[in-house]
């Protein structure tokens, strides 16, 4: 018997992925359109993470949820998402009830008020079971839509001893979409909490692991290796880990931090350009860093953006022409540079640059005032939660 379910060429695969990634992150574009840099370096060090990420423990129960939507009968495709959604506020409710935090739970505060939020497990976790393999179709409502017509339409077992029709009854054969979910040794249908269990922990870091496209990875160096992440910054990993990464993996790390310290200083000048030329503080720390930071790091920052081959939104040129115009120490140039291209960023009067009608300069709350971390935090995180359940065994 074969079952039907929407599924994408190889090619097609990699398109839609790279627009999930890009339409997952939150501030995708900010005020200087470098965000899709940033993206690029998360991607080619973490892929599948997503900094809407809150739990590992999602990544081992949505297969579960999907197989249980399989079982139920649907009259047409639109009635796919409905009944998904009911069953994340179901398993919303029980994971509020079993975990004595409910911090990261999505949809926790939501459910309280009786509502649900727009950005759903499926959404915001779809993309990792995708690329790690754990879901094996880009369309999972679709694939769960024929799945189910399928399961439903299997012939009528008419006794255990029918071998002819022995088999019909195992839902497994409909589930080619969902890579073979491990045995989890609870009904999570009637309770479960954030905690990872060793099966659960295992069956997604195999998966992570065994992602042939993504093996040479920072994510898969970490998870291999079994490192916890007490939640130090990233630059302090690198350091402390310098002698054994790969070379491959650190010069990417490494393009990666030298981007981040490029960005600092950028936005140092915005925010001095955006005061109106009176926060004195952005000010000192644009000198400081020009005369220090970069003028060690302006060869390196020049490599991390050189080094990308991505069909950007002008964000390489615009990093280029700032590090010239920074070594030239043409101030006037940079500044135009800088308010040019917000404006192409920020069109229809939405830059905040010489615009106080609508747009204030707050000195106690700059504009990206922290540094690219490149989701760093969401991968501790992950993997804590990932090595954590192993050690559950």
């Amino acid at each position: 018997m074969q079952v039907g379910f929407v599924h994408f060429d190889r090619e097609d695969q990699k398109k839609y992925l790279a627009v999930l990634s890009k339409i997952s992150e939150g501030g995708a574009i900010d005020e200087l359109g470098v965000g899709r840099i940033r993206d690029y370096y998360s991607d080619l060090m973490f892929p599948g993470v997503s900094s809407l990420h809150q739990h590992a423990k999602y990544f081992a129960l949505m297969p579960l949820l999907f197989k249980e939507a399989v079982k139920r009968r649907y009259s047409r495709f639109e009635d796919v998402r409905p009944a998904i959604r009911e069953m994340e506020i179901a398993l919303t409710k029980r994971l509020m009830k079993g975990s004595p935090n409910a911090s990261g739970i999505t949809g926790s505060d939501a459910v309280l008020n009786g509502t649900y939020v727009k950005y759903d497990p499926m959404y915001i976790y779809g993309m990792a079971l995708r690329t790690w393999g754990i879901i094996k179709t880009d369309n999972i409502e679709g694939a769960i839509f024929y799945a189910s017509k399928k399961y439903h339409e299997r012939p009528v077992k008419l006794s255990a001893t029918d071998d002819e029709q022995g088999d019909s009854d195992d839902i497994e054969s409909y589930l080619q979409f969902i890579s073979p979910p491990v045995d989890i040794g609870y009904n999570w249908l009637e309770e479960c909490s954030l905690a990872m269990t060793h099966n659960e922990a295992s069956h997604v870091i195999h998966h992570i692991l065994n992602a042939d496209e993504y093996r040479e990875t920072l994510l898969h160096f970490i998870l291999e290796e079994g490192l916890d992440l007490p939640h130090i910054e990233f630059v302090d990993f690198i350091d402390l880990y310098k002698n054994k990464l790969p070379q491959k993996l650190l010069a990417v790390a490494e393009r990666a931090r030298f981007f981040s310290d490029l960005v600092d200083g950028l936005f140092y000048r915005y925010n001095w350009l955006f005061s109106d030329h009176t926060d004195e503080g952005m000010r000192n720390k644009f000198d400081y860093w020009a005369s220090s930071v970069f003028q060690e790091e302006a060869h390196s920052m020049l490599d991390a953006i050189s080094s990308i081959h991505i069909n950007d939104n002008g964000s390489i040129p615009f990093c280029q022409n700032a590090i010239s115009l920074i070594s030239k120490q043409d101030w006037n140039a940079l500044d135009l540079l800088i308010i040019k291209r917000e404006r192409a960023i920020k069109q229809g009067g939405r830059h905040k640059i010489d615009n106080k009608a609508n747009y204030q300069y707050d000195p106690s709350n700059p504009i990206h005032n922290y540094k690219v971390e490149f989701r760093w935090s969401t991968v501790c995180t992950l993997v804590n939660e990932l090595l954590g359940g192993l050690r559950n065994g």
